[in-house]
């Protein structure tokens, strides 16, 4: 088995366990399970990027990445200080 065939193995199981975590951020019993399972995608999605990068051999995936974990990091912070204090600023 070739290396780039267990990468993209291991990207469609990502892939398809994040259907797991859409149904808990749809279902979820309280907004902070949302939040984790939304964060949850997020880092999946960010380890498909990185996986395509190595089977393509493209480094723009991994600079796309990059940004999309900060906006994830950045998100999950502003909506935690939302969820905790009921507002964001202050």
């Amino acid at each position: 088995m070739l290396p780039e065939s267990v990468f993209v193995a291991v990207g469609i199981i990502l892939a398809t366990t994040s259907f797991f975590c859409l149904y808990r951020a749809v279902k979820g019993p309280s907004a902070p399970d949302r939040l984790v399972a939304v964060n949850v995608i997020g880092t999946k999605t960010l380890v498909i990027l990185v996986l395509f990068a190595f089977i393509y051999g493209r480094t723009l995936y991994i600079d796309v990445a990059i940004v999309y974990a900060l906006i994830n990091f950045l998100s999950t912070l502003t909506i935690s200080k939302y969820l905790e204090k009921g507002r964001v600023v202050g």
